[in-house]
Parts: C-alpha cells; structure tokens; sequence
C-alpha cells in the first residue's frame, strides 16, 4: 500500500507523480508562489538519467556497487530509495521529490546519473512515473531464473525481519498478511506484491518496453552477470555510453546470511535499540558488529527440496521460455555475440 499522505492545511503541488506527492514544500509556507518556489529549487538539483529497476536477489547490488565506482558516473546515496514505487511500497524514505533529489548531491559534474531501486520491475505504475520524471531515461534490468529468485528472496526477507514463516514452501503458499518483525516500521504490516507476483518478469519488461523503447532498455541475465561479470559491466558501459574505466575486480556482494539466533538479531533492530543507534551512533555501530561477528554466518544457501524444486520448474517453465526469447532478441538487439547466458533448463 502506498504511505499515506500528509494531511492538514500543507499546500498541495498542482502535478503529482501516481500517489505520492511531487515537490517537498515547506509547510510553513502558505504564499501562493510557495509551489513554484519549490519547483525552481529542484530545477538546479542533480537528476537520475538511469535507473537499475530491478530485479531483487539478481545482482543490482553489486551493479550499482562497481558503476558507483566509475569516474564518470554518479550514483544515488542510498540504494532502494523506492521513489517512483509508491504503489507497492509501503514504507519509502523519500516520499517527495526534493527530498529523493538530495540522494544525487554529490553527482553534480558526473557525465550520466543513476539509482536502484529492485520494486521498480514490479510496481505497475513505476514506468510511467520515471517516464513522466524523464522521457529519455535508460533502464536497466536485471533477471534471473524465477525459482532461484524466490528462494533466495525468502531467505533474504527471513534475515530482514519481512517473513516469519520459516519453511521455503510453506511461505510461498502462505496468504496470510505479514508485518515487520523488526527495524523502524516494527508491527506494522508489510504489503507490496507476493513472492510470486514478484517473479512474472516478462510481463514486467514487457510494460518497460512498451513505455521506453528497446533502445533504451538494457536486459541483463543473473546467470550472465555471475558467470562474465566483466562483460556484463562493460556492456552496461557501452548502453550508457561511457569508456571502460578498465575495471578487473568484481568481488561478490550482498552474499547469502544466515543468523544462528533469530531474537537477539531481531532485538538489534527493535525501535528501541534504533533510538539508542541515533543517540550513540558508534556505541552501537560496534555492538551490532560484534553480535553480528557470533550470529550471522555467510554461506551458501541450502538448495530447494527434489520434489519442490520440480514442481516448481513445471510452474515457472512457460515464464522461463519468455524470458530466454526476451534475452535473445535483447543480445540480437546490442549485437552481443551468443553464449550460454539464458536461464537454466
């Protein structure tokens, strides 16, 4: 569900973004050129020319890690600002546009500018809103088998404090409401799209397609990016239209985690103890890492039950046949020669 709007006597833009207000005015303001003077304020502002939109658990973090570290590109701050999704995200840090604009302070000179935000490919109304924010934006996308997605997923919102139900399948079946566990937004409900309207890429593409142009999408495998990650990079590079800055490392991020005990993980991240974190910020940067160091294990992932794992390549097979011809005529598109880079059978 979207956050809500601010109420009372604050003027009210005349042009908003789908539900979610367009310009932070001062409430204190109540001249009637306070909108204008607003708008002229984010004119000068640094503005995103491309956005990775997606998808989660399929590499964006590391993507938008190495393009942060090319000279010629400046990226957003914070990765996830989730501006443009407000129909399927429930709690986003910046929910005005002058706000969202301060994430690019620093990109100022920087010959393109960029975001990612992985709720993008899912909300329905996010490519219309960039559309509307800028006509000639580049997208970037990101998939992955959608099996894999989801299993990776589930353990990620299990660490994250988004899921209780533990066991794999019985989450994806699950219809029930879930609500934050821990962080800021403890107790309150979740929302955004189920684990399966998460994975139905093609149709996702398919709307940024449509809006964008194939000349301004740029549709990049998982299985591509792991198995040549400077290939993929560099290719990133070429749609962007900037050099090579030679880049050779390309470590891994955002590895799987595993936390052996699941209620002092969850205290560290109580609104309690995030209160302290604002008060005495170091005190509890270095208590979370030492807990951190005891009760969260990075390893891989355990792989998905024979028989789920079956019915659920049966399920997703017709989906996987869409992606792989969308990645064929994207590679025929760029002219990139033919490798073994589609999802796997």
């Amino acid at each position: 569900m979207p956050a809500s709007a601010a109420g009372g006597e604050h003027l009210q833009p005349t042009r908003t973004y789908p539900s979610q207000p367009a310009l932070d005015l001062d409430p204190h303001d109540r001249t009637e050129c306070a909108p204008r003077r607003a708008f002229v304020a984010t004119i000068a502002m640094p503005k995103p020319d491309f956005f990775i939109v997606g998808a989660p658990k399929c590499g964006t973090t590391a993507l938008y890690f190495y393009l942060s570290r090319h000279p010629d590109i400046g990226m957003s701050q914070a990765k996830e600002p989730n501006y443009f999704a407000a129909d399927t995200v429930a709690h986003r840090t910046f929910s005005t546009l002058q706000h969202y604009l301060t994430n690019f302070d620093r990109a100022a000179g920087k010959s393109r500018i960029g975001e990612a935000s992985v709720m993008y490919l899912s909300s329905p109304a996010a490519p219309v809103a960039i559309r509307d924010f800028n006509r000639s934006a580049q997208i970037i996308i990101m998939v992955r088998d959608p099996v894999e997605v989801l299993h990776a997923l589930h353990s990620q919102n299990l660490h994250g404090g988004s899921e209780h139900v533990l066991d794999f399948e019985r989450a994806l079946a699950s219809n029930e409401p879930r609500f934050w566990l821990q962080g800021p937004f403890r107790g309150e409900p979740v929302g955004g799209p189920t684990y399966r309207e998460l994975v139905r890429f093609s149709l996702q593409i398919a709307r940024y397609v449509e809006i964008f142009g194939t000349e301004q999408v740029h549709i990049i495998s998982y299985e591509e990016f792991a198995i040549h990650p400077k290939t993929a990079y560099e290719g990133v590079l070429s749609f962007l239209g900037l050099d090579s800055d030679k880049r050779q490392d390309f470590p891994v991020m955002n590895a799987n985690r595993r936390v052996r005990y699941l209620t002092p993980h969850r205290c560290m991240r109580h609104p309690v103890f995030l209160d302290l974190k604002r008060k005495f910020p170091r005190l509890a940067r270095h208590a979370r890492a030492a807990l951190d160091v005891v009760n969260v294990v990075e390893e891989r992932r355990p792989a998905v039950e024979r028989d789920l794992r079956r019915r659920l390549d049966r399920e997703f097979a017709e989906e996987k046949q869409k992606l792989n011809a969308l990645l064929e005529r994207a590679m025929q598109f760029r002219k990139t020669p033919k490798r073994s880079l589609y999802l796997s059978d």
